[in-house]
């Protein structure tokens, strides 16, 4: 099934007082993007970021979730998506090892993921390192190595 996007287009002093949820109008003259609510026109760039978030969500036509650990579902081809998802697992200490699971699963696979530990308590001068092993298409499990110290570990994994 195809799914068309209409962009309207045209000078701002042109534009319409409503226009359909989603729909981007594009202002030729100022170069400025607008959205329609349904009930109005707004620019996404000065308002809550509960529409920005749905209104992501509509032109993507997949989903997102602006939170800590959250994703973005960018379509690539009918019925597929590469997703990113993105997060913050904490309280390691030396030798925690536990799963950490992302916000939605990967339909296929986990492509690619990467980690960061940042120290927060008692870090001194020492080593820091964290292992991955076991990545799934819903989880991944991390083994702090940290010589002293607590951390939470940072990640962002991409999939499809």
């Amino acid at each position: 099934m195809t799914t068309n996007i209409r962009i309207r287009r045209g000078n701002k002093a042109d534009l319409p007082a409503s226009a359909p949820s989603g729909m981007p109008l594009w202002c030729e003259d100022t170069k400025e993007l607008f959205m329609g609510t349904g009930d109005s026109v707004v620019n996404p760039t000065t308002v809550n970021t509960d529409f920005v978030k749905n209104i992501v969500s509509q032109v993507l036509g997949q989903g997102v979730s602006l939170q800590g650990n959250g994703y973005l579902k960018v379509p690539v081809t009918s019925g597929k998506s590469v997703i990113i998802q993105w997060g913050c697992a904490t309280g390691f200490g030396f030798g925690t090892s536990r799963d950490i699971y992302f916000p939605i699963a990967f339909p296929t696979t986990c492509g690619a993921l990467a980690i960061a530990a940042g120290y927060y308590q008692g870090a001194g001068n020492k080593g820091s390192t964290a292992q991955v092993y076991r990545v799934a298409a819903n989880r991944f499990h991390i083994t702090s190595r940290f010589e002293q110290g607590s951390a939470n570990i940072d990640w962002i994994a991409i999939g499809w």
